[in-house]
């Protein structure tokens, strides 16, 4: 089939297809109207319990919009908090929560010769947070 016979049938079926559907479409809502009818029910009645289905279905979904982090706060961009995995021993209210950039006192105590390790925090069992003491 040369390229010109190609396109024809493309259009032909793509015609075709569009009648069939629009055909069931009828078809659907002339049982839906039926069924109405036999109940004694209005469309009025129906149709608003409809309308915000089909507007849900068809709408774009929302993109989630970005907001900036909190620098230090250990908050996400969605404003959850995040548990702090690494604790400054001199300042226990500095802690970090192993994203993005390493804080100032965790860069200074590891140029001094500490292992990142020695500053990890875990959960106890009262939900607090406490440092490992143990080996690693």
């Amino acid at each position: 089939m040369s390229p010109k016979e190609l396109k024809a049938l493309r259009d032909a079926v793509e015609a075709k297809r569009r009648q069939v559907i629009e055909a069931a479409k009828n078809e659907a809502v002339s049982r839906f109207q039926a069924e109405l009818e036999a109940l004694e029910v209005p469309i009025a009645d129906v149709l608003p319990l409809l309308a915000p289905q089909a507007v849900q279905d068809t709408a774009k979904p929302q993109r989630k919009r970005r907001t900036n982090t909190l620098a230090g706060t250990g908050t996400t961009r969605e404003g959850r908090t995040l548990p702090v995995l690494y604790q400054n021993p001199d300042n226990p209210a500095e802690g970090w929560a192993g994203r993005g950039q390493a804080p100032k006192w965790l860069r200074e105590k590891e140029a001094q010769g500490h292992d990142r390790k020695e500053f990890l925090v875990k959960a106890s069992e009262d939900g607090t947070t406490r440092r490992v003491i143990e080996d690693l």
